[in-house]
């Protein structure tokens, strides 16, 4: 203690004997010898020796020199004696009170003490000043952390300079949650550290403060003090520990294994601290994807604490994240034999449910469910898990309520609610309820505008209508969190097509080739490039793109002649009239029933003046239509007439002639020709 005596030298009339118990007893309390204090100060008590206006001083320094033995009993026992005989001005021997009852735990007799030391000290600020903080200090020990906050302000008040005051300050504002003041009280501290002698003590320091901040989730800040700890005492395994739960809460968790790691080679005595140490490391294994070192690590909790109950449902976790469902059901239900709380029981039925689901065995996950909403009727997650596997059932009108229920749980949750309300939409899609559909995805977009689904939900609905402008508006911003290729392929696709509709030719070929970079076998966006390239007049690369087309629709007996006749058209354009009618033929071929097939292939072969081929074509053309077909017939009757005339069949060209001004008597050129023809054949 900061405390100068006056050294008070006994008369002593006895002996000499006597006098030199005293003698050698202040001597050895001058050079603090203290079981000689002790030894020769008692047998001048024992001989009865001494004048009796000492007794108190005797006493007292015995039971100073007790304290310093760490006798703490009996030093309480002397400093009683001594203030019980002069209670008043006796500021020393309350204060030594204090200090033996402080060292003994009884916290309140101590606390009792100072308060009485106090006026002795009034006119010396440093020697008031450890009082106050000595008070203080079982004030906190003692669980009264406002009080103690209180009485370390007025010590540091009185002396500035008295670092443990403002220690204290720290470790009193962490105990009353005052993390910031705490933080600002941790680099106080720090800030006076002048040497290495300090590294220990800054060590602590650096710890607390990281352990301030971890209180107020400034995870970075906080992993940033555990690293000075260790640096200022590599043996600090704690610090390591704390770092490695900072890490983790950063999502490091690499680095999380390495200080955990290290706080494990370090070892603990507590095997709770180091059954908690194997545990987190476990946690960060599993967030890394290292299955078999998360359950070595986990069942080692296990092992050097049996009671503890988070491994267990850290194990069913992991048997979850490897997809091994069995294993993850049996840790799951042993986990709801294991928790007693409701909190506890309410998630692990949700999660059990999750794992029935993840199987598809949605009776059970449904039961985990209801369960789960039974121990907490507003539990969101449970909710809106019920309403997911109504919807995987594709039971999409039970759905419906329970996604409503599942809204209004997290109406003020506004990162869930967007996605509640698509998922509703998405069942009334599924029921054909358009509008209700569309109105739960413009609320899902009011929430947030860029969400993928809604908008791309958005663009099919408004291109199954052809509002191909409103479409693509909502396809630009669908691409964003897309991962899936096939998706992606199908909304490039619209977008191309929505595009080529607008003619906006460009843009539809660069979107219609961003659908084959993702499914390069996807014939639709093939065939969509071939007319965009054959609208942009690039002949000769539709004719590529129709090529691949027919290849890639062999097997479909309805596109496949469709997609000959795309390429007929594009042939015909290049004045490649023999590739056009091969193809038309081949359309006529695969699609009979399909009568403007052979009527352009009757068109190619007049061109190519293949007259046999053009009259058999609209021989068999005029046989396909019916009576009521008065335009087709009349052009396929004039049509095969010019193939007789051709041909030299005069008689037979004025027969098809007239046969089409029956179906069409205003048809100039069939007039024309038939008067041709009689003139010729006369």
């Amino acid at each position: 203690m900061k405390i100068s005596f006056l050294i008070i030298f006994l008369a002593l009339s006895a002996g000499l004997s006597a006098q030199n118990y005293i003698k050698t007893a202040n001597d050895c309390y001058d050079e603090k010898k203290y079981k000689w204090v002790i030894e020769n100060y008692q047998k001048a008590l024992d001989a009865k020796t001494y004048q009796e206006k000492d007794y108190i001083t005797i006493i007292t320094r015995i039971g100073y020199a007790q304290m310093q033995e760490k006798n703490f009993r009996e030093a309480a026992r002397l400093f009683t004696e001594s203030v019980k005989a002069k209670p008043d001005n006796n500021a020393y021997s309350w204060w030594n009170l204090g200090a033996s009852q402080y060292s003994l735990g009884s916290y309140a007799e101590a606390i009792a003490s100072y308060e009485k030391a106090k006026p002795g000290y009034a006119n010396n600020a440093v020697n008031l000043s450890s009082i106050w903080f000595e008070q203080a200090r079982a004030m906190y020990y003692a669980g009264d952390y406002e009080n103690a906050w209180k009485n370390y302000q007025q010590s540091y008040k009185l002396d500035s300079t008295n670092i443990d005051a403002v220690t204290g300050l720290a470790a009193s504002a962490y105990s009353l949650g005052k993390y910031e003041d705490a933080i600002a009280y941790y680099d106080l501290v720090i800030s006076r550290g002048t040497g290495p002698e300090d590294a220990g003590f800054l060590s602590d320091m650096y710890f607390w403060k990281g352990k301030s901040q971890s209180a107020l989730s400034q995870n970075e800040k906080a992993l940033g003090s555990y690293e000075m700890a260790i640096s200022l005492d590599s043996t600090h395994d704690n610090a390591y520990a704390l770092a490695g739960d900072a890490a983790i809460a950063l999502k490091y968790y690499t680095t999380g294994v390495k200080y955990y790691t290290r706080a494990i080679e370090l070892g603990n005595t507590d095997k709770g601290a180091m059954a908690a140490r194997y545990y987190m490391r476990g946690k960060a294994h599993n967030n890394l994807k290292d299955y078999s070192a998360a359950l070595a690590d986990l069942n080692k909790a296990l092992e050097l604490k049996p009671d503890y109950l988070s491994p267990h449902w850290d194990i069913a976790a992991v048997w979850y994240n490897q997809e091994k469902y069995k294993q993850a059901l049996e840790a799951y239900t042993k986990c709801l034999g294991l928790y007693k709380d409701t909190a506890s029981l309410r998630s692990l039925y949700y999660w059990r449910g999750e794992t029935y689901r993840a199987i598809k065995d949605y009776k059970n996950a449904a039961k985990d469910y209801n369960m789960s909403l039974k121990l907490d009727p507003g539990y969101g997650a449970a909710a809106w898990a019920i309403a997911t596997v109504t919807k995987e059932e594709q039971r999409y009108k039970d759905a419906i309520p329970l996604y409503t229920r599942a809204i209004d749980m997290y109406k003020e949750n506004k990162s869930s609610l967007d996605d509640l309300q698509y998922w509703r939409g998405f069942c009334y899609l599924r029921l054909k309820d358009t509008a209700n559909a569309i109105e739960d995805f413009k609320k899902a977009l009011q929430v947030n505008s860029n969400l993928v689904d809604p908008n791309m939900e958005m663009g099919h609905i408004h291109f199954a209508r052809k509002e191909f402008y409103s479409a693509n508006t909502y396809y630009n911003k669908s691409f964003s969190a897309i991962k899936d290729s096939s998706r992606l392929a199908l909304i490039w696709l619209r977008k191309g097509i929505s595009n080529l509709r607008t003619n906006n030719t460009y843009s539809a070929t660069s979107d219609l080739k961003n659908s084959i970079r993702y499914d390069s076998l996807n014939p639709a966006a093939h065939r969509y490039l071939g007319e965009a390239n054959y609208m942009s007049k690039y002949f000769n690369t539709a004719v590529t793109d129709f090529t691949r087309c027919i290849s890639l629709y062999k097997n479909n007996k309805d596109s496949l002649p469709v997609m000959y006749a795309y390429r007929a058209q594009v042939y015909a354009q290049l004045k490649k009239y023999a590739e056009a009618l091969a193809d038309y033929e081949q359309a006529a071929k695969l699609q009979p029933k399909e009568k403007n097939h052979l009527a352009e292939a009757g068109k190619y072969a007049f061109e190519l003046k293949q007259y046999a081929k053009v009259k058999d074509i609209y021989t068999k053309l005029i046989a396909a239509y019916k009576p009521a077909e008065k335009t087709e017939l009349a052009f396929a009757y004039y049509a095969k007439g010019r193939a007789a005339y051709e041909l030299n069949e005069k008689q037979q060209a004025v027969a098809d002639f007239t046969r089409a001004l029956e179906y069409y008597p205003e048809y100039a050129e069939a007039k024309q020709w038939l008067n041709t023809a009689k003139g010729s054949a006369n």
